[in-house]
Formats: C-alpha cells, sequence, structure tokens
C-alpha cells in the first residue's frame, strides 16, 4: 500500500486494529509500512453507509452511486464508470471526489 493513495481520514487496518488516518500518521515512517488495506465486504459496505437491494450497493444518501459485487465496478446512475473498488480507503476517495463529502463508518463493524 503507498502512502500517495490516501487521505487523511481513510480508514486502513494497522497491527492495533482499525486507524482512521490523521495527518501526522503520514510522516510516521514505521507506521505506514506496518498498515494494509481493508477489503470491501457486505459489513463493510453496511457500515459505510450502503444498502443491498438484491442486486448492487447503493449509497443511502447518494443513491446515485452503486457498486455491483460481482466485479467490484462502481456504476453511477446514468452509467458505469470504468473503475473497480476493493479496498475501504478505495471507495472512501472515489466518494469524496464525487461528492466533496466524507465517507465515513457509520457503524461499527
Amino acid at each position: 500500500m503507498e502512502a500517495k493513495n490516501l487521505r487523511v481520514g481513510n480508514t486502513v487496518l494497522s497491527v492495533t486494529g482499525f486507524l482512521n488516518l490523521e495527518p501526522n500518521d503520514f510522516v510516521d515512517y514505521p507506521l505506514m509500512r506496518r498498515i494494509t488495506p481493508i477489503q470491501l465486504s457486505p459489513d463493510w459496505m453496511e457500515g459505510l453507509g450502503f444498502e443491498w437491494d438484491g442486486e448492487t450497493w447503493f449509497h443511502k444518501a447518494e443513491d446515485w452511486i452503486m457498486v455491483d459485487p460481482s466485479d467490484n465496478m462502481v456504476r453511477l446512475w446514468d452509467g458505469w464508470l470504468n473503475r473497480e473498488i476493493k479496498y475501504v480507503h478505495e471507495l472512501q476517495n472515489l466518494f469524496f471526489a464525487l461528492t466533496g463529502e466524507e465517507l465515513e463508518l457509520k457503524e461499527v463493524v
């Protein structure tokens, strides 16, 4: 995992558990070497505010953003965004780029 793919507020897995990145974390080189991405799962999708409709995950507040679990491709209301999403931080970054809002954990996973 490269620091350039992360933003302040991203949720990652560290040796001590789940970690929401803070500005100072990016200068802590040993910490950056010990974090790993979190694989998207149904529990994480629900915790991030997505709801399952039987075919896709859609965000409850921004229902025009959907993720197809068969191939992890992001779908927008009017078509597919050719971007595979595998990890929580990738979904958080894309959500922020599309909405200007942080995608934060709504419930404990």
